[in-house]
C-alpha cells in the first residue's frame, strides 16, 4: 500500500487526543458517607460497570475515526499484481487474401492467442465473413494498439511504405512486427478508357522494391500481346496477362475546359491551353478547350467542368465543377494549391515558359483538377514497396514480463463509513452523557 498524500500520516498523532480526554475525564467521584449501604439497589453498581464499559467503546470509536479521517486524506491505493491476458496476434487483412500466410494461419489459431485484424479498430478475425476492408495508417493503428490489454502483441503486415504516415508514434507495447510481402500478381491494369476509337490503358508495374506506372494508347486491342480484352454483358473488359480480375473500359467524354482571360493575360491563357493540349496527349484525358477574353460585353460560358479564371477581377458567380483561380501569392512555393473550398484552388504566380517547366503546370493540373481517387486507392491496394521494421520503435517493457502493477484506489464510500461513525459517536456520547 503507498499513499497518494502520505504526510498527512502525521494526523495519526490525532490518537492521542481521544486517549486524553478518556484519561482527563476519569476522575475519582466524589466521597459521601454513608451509615449503611444495605437498602442500595444492587442495580446501580451494574450500572456503575456499564458506564465504564461505555468509555471504553467510546475511546476506540473516537480513534476510530480520527484514523479514518487521516487515512481518507492521506489516499491510499493499493498496489496488486495482476496478470495481462493472452497474446494478442493482429494480421493485416491483405494478407488473408490467397496463400500468403500459409500454414501459419492455422497455427496461430491453434494457439492461445487472441486474434484481430489489423485495420482500424482491430476487429476480431472472422475468417468466414471477410470484408474488403481498406488499407490504414500503421501509425494510427499503434496508437490504437495502447488499448489492448495484452502487453505483447504480435504483427503480421505487409509494411507497405504508403501506410507509414505521419509522425513516428511510441507505444508501451512489447510489439514483434513481422513483415509478409503479400503474394499477388506483379503487373495489373489499373485503369482502361476508350476515345474516339482511341484506347488509353494505364498498367502497373509493382515489385517489393519499386513501382512503375506506364500509360499507353493504341488503336487496336491485338497490338498489346500482354493484355486480353472481352466482352462481358455487352461492356469491354481489359486485363494483363499475369492479372486475376477484369477492369472495364470506360467510354469517356471529353471535358470541358473554360480559360478566361483579360488582355494582360493573354499568353498566361495560351500556356495554360498548350498544358491542358498536353494532359490530353500525354495522359489521355480528352479535354476541349474554350479562350474567352474578359469585356463588358460578353458573359462567361456557364456549366463548363473546369473553369480557370486569369484576371485580377473577382470572379463571376457562374456554374462549374472545378475552378482554377489567379491569386496573385509571392509568398507560396507552390504553383498551385488548394483554396478554402473544396472544388477552387488558387494559381499563385503568373504563367511563363520557365515556369511551366520548372513547376511542370501539367502534372499540377492534373493531381488537382483531374485527381481521380479510385485510380489511387488501387495503387495504394496493389503497392507492394516496404519499409524496414526497425523504423518502428515503441518503448518496450522488461523483456519476459507479463505481470503489471495495478493501482486500485480507496472507494469513495469509505467516507460514508466515516459519516457512520461519526453518527455512532454522537449517539452513544448523547446516551451516555460523555
Amino acid at each position: 500500500m503507498s499513499f497518494i498524500n502520505p504526510i498527512w500520516l502525521y494526523g495519526l498523532l490525532g490518537l492521542l487526543v481521544p486517549i486524553a480526554i478518556h484519561l482527563w475525564s476519569k476522575k475519582e467521584g466524589k466521597t459521601i458517607k454513608v451509615g449503611s449501604i444495605q437498602f442500595f439497589p444492587e442495580s446501580e453498581t451494574r450500572q456503575s460497570s456499564k458506564l465504564h464499559l461505555n468509555e471504553i467503546f467510546l475511546l476506540i470509536l473516537r480513534s476510530l475515526i480520527v484514523a479514518l479521517l487521516v487515512m481518507l486524506i492521506a489516499q491510499p491505493i493499493l498496489i496488486t499484481d495482476k496478470k495481462k491476458d493472452r497474446k494478442t496476434v493482429l494480421i493485416e487483412p491483405a494478407l488473408l487474401r490467397g496463400d500468403n500466410l500459409g500454414s501459419l494461419l492455422d497455427t496461430i489459431q491453434g494457439g492461445d492467442y487472441n486474434i484481430k485484424l489489423l485495420t482500424t479498430g482491430l476487429p476480431d478475425l472472422d475468417i468466414e465473413g471477410q470484408q474488403d476492408y481498406p488499407n490504414s495508417n500503421y501509425w494510427q493503428l499503434i496508437q490504437e494498439i495502447e488499448e489492448l490489454a495484452s502487453n505483447e502483441v504480435i504483427v503480421f503486415a505487409a509494411n507497405r511504405l504508403t501506410a507509414f504516415k505521419g509522425k513516428v508514434p511510441a507505444s508501451s507495447k512489447r510489439l514483434i512486427w513481422n513483415t509478409i510481402p503479400p503474394k499477388y500478381n506483379a503487373q495489373a491494369v489499373l485503369k482502361a478508357t476508350i476515345y474516339k476509337g482511341k484506347y488509353n490503358v494505364i498498367i502497373g508495374d509493382f515489385e517489393e522494391g519499386q513501382t512503375g506506372i506506364e500509360r499507353i494508347n493504341f488503336d487496336n486491342p491485338n497490338e498489346r500481346t500482354d493484355l486480353q480484352f472481352r466482352n462481358s454483358n455487352g461492356v469491354q473488359e481489359v486485363k494483363h496477362d499475369s492479372q486475376d480480375n477484369w477492369i472495364t473500359v470506360k467510354e469517356v467524354e471529353p471535358t470541358l475546359v473554360s480559360i478566361n482571360y483579360d488582355q494582360e493575360f493573354e499568353t498566361d491563357a495560351q500556356l495554360m491551353a498548350a498544358a491542358f493540349r498536353a494532359i490530353q496527349e500525354i495522359n489521355g484525358i480528352p479535354c476541349q478547350i474554350e479562350l474567352v477574353p474578359i469585356s463588358s460585353n460578353n458573359q462567361v460560358l456557364e456549366n463548363r467542368q473546369i473553369l480557370v479564371w486569369l484576371t485580377n477581377k473577382k470572379m463571376v458567380d457562374v456554374n462549374y465543377d472545378k475552378a482554377l483561380i489567379y491569386n496573385d501569392n509571392i509568398y507560396e512555393k507552390e504553383l498551385i494549391n488548394s483554396s478554402n473550398v473544396d472544388s477552387q484552388f488558387w494559381l499563385n504566380r503568373r504563367l511563363s515558359l520557365a515556369n511551366m517547366s520548372i513547376d511542370d503546370l501539367p502534372e499540377n493540373l492534373v493531381q488537382t483538377l483531374f485527381k481521380d481517387d479510385e485510380l489511387e486507392q488501387r495503387i495504394d491496394r496493389l503497392d507492394r514497396r516496404t519499409i524496414e521494421v526497425q523504423f518502428i520503435t515503441p518503448t518496450v517493457m522488461a523483456a519476459g514480463t507479463n505481470v503489471r502493477q495495478e493501482k486500485l484506489a480507496i472507494p469513495h464510500y469509505y467516507w460514508i463509513v466515516f459519516m457512520a461513525l461519526m453518527a455512532l459517536e454522537r449517539f452513544v456520547s448523547l446516551q451516555r452523557k460523555q
